[in-house]
């Protein structure tokens, strides 16, 4: 009950009214026991990814299903995310980089050595490199940003250019 309490708690603290908390808080609920881990903590990573990324609550079993995926195939448990996912999803959006890339990213790191807390560490500097240092990116033909909106462009973007152009 207690621990049900405190999700519930950090449920309405990260949504607003119009939010059906109950079910936000089944589902947060679930993940906790798939990854075994705590209610709260799960809400708050699951929660806080959707409302970094703009998603609607609807898109909340997915998240979960994309990030148990995670923890599934990566080095990476519920707890790892619970201390440091909102530095890295802060970065990433700044840098729009988008959440099925940032997650992809993160396995391939934890899969490949890295403990989750460096793999998170390193993603969130390197996202904010790419958005502080854009004008170096633009001396080398780069463009991070879109030269009509002015807004990051998706990491997949401009790869994609310098990769057709043969720059690695």
């Amino acid at each position: 009950p207690t621990e049900m309490a405190k999700g519930m708690h950090q449920v309405q603290s990260m949504t607003d009214k119009s939010v059906d908390s109950m079910k936000v808080l089944d589902q947060s609920t679930k993940m906790a026991v798939a990854s075994n881990s705590q209610v709260n903590e799960t809400v708050a990573v699951g929660v806080g990814i959707v409302n970094a990324f703009g998603m609607s609550m609807d898109d909340l079993s997915t998240v979960y299903d994309k990030l148990f995926k995670v923890i599934d195939i990566g080095d990476v448990s519920m707890q790892d995310m619970y201390q440091s996912m909102g530095t890295l999803t802060t970065s990433a959006v700044r840098a729009n980089v988008p959440f099925d890339e940032m997650l992809g990213q993160l396995s391939f790191l934890t899969t490949n050595g890295l403990d989750a807390t460096s793999a998170i560490t390193a993603l969130a500097r390197a996202y904010d490199g790419i958005y502080e240092k854009s004008d170096k990116f633009k001396e080398l033909g780069i463009d991070v940003f879109d030269s009509v909106t002015g807004e990051a462009r998706k990491t997949t973007d401009y790869t994609k250019v310098q990769m057709n152009r043969g720059v690695t």
